[in-house]
């Protein structure tokens, strides 16, 4: 895959689709920025949020969700954009939830098949002992 704006490699990791086409994260915010005129502290801190919440336990997809929609948000200009960088974070803070929630629950459940494994063990050893 291509940037559509710029021509650069982009991965599925790295880029973000919008409208079924492919911006590298440097073309991500520009063209954010040719929609709204952005601070450099607001380039930054969309730079710093792609970077630090594309990694994790919450799949790529469910974020680019998120960061679509905000996107689509800061492209019409009718909130600030304090306001819908909040909306996004508390966003992703709620997915992360969700999905570490479910990763605990899958630990705790493995953990409950190897107690389980363990007391039958446990019981068995009883039974030969009492036998004895």
């Amino acid at each position: 895959m291509k940037c559509s704006k710029c021509g650069s490699p982009v991965t599925r990791d790295k880029g973000f689709e919008i409208g079924g086409s492919w911006f590298c994260a440097g073309c991500f915010v520009a063209k954010a920025q040719e929609a709204r005129h952005f601070s450099k502290d607001d380039v930054a801190r969309l730079k710093r949020a792609h970077l630090e919440e594309t990694a994790g336990p919450i799949p790529r997809t469910f974020l680019l969700q998120i960061l679509e929609s905000g996107y689509d948000r800061i492209s019409r200009g009718e909130e600030p954009f304090d306001q819908i960088l909040q909306d996004m974070t508390n966003e992703i803070e709620r997915a992360a939830g969700l999905f570490i929630s479910r990763e605990i629950l899958q630990v705790i459940e493995a953990c409950q098949h190897v107690f389980l494994e363990q007391e039958e063990e446990i019981r068995q050893r009883m039974r030969k002992l009492s036998g004895l």
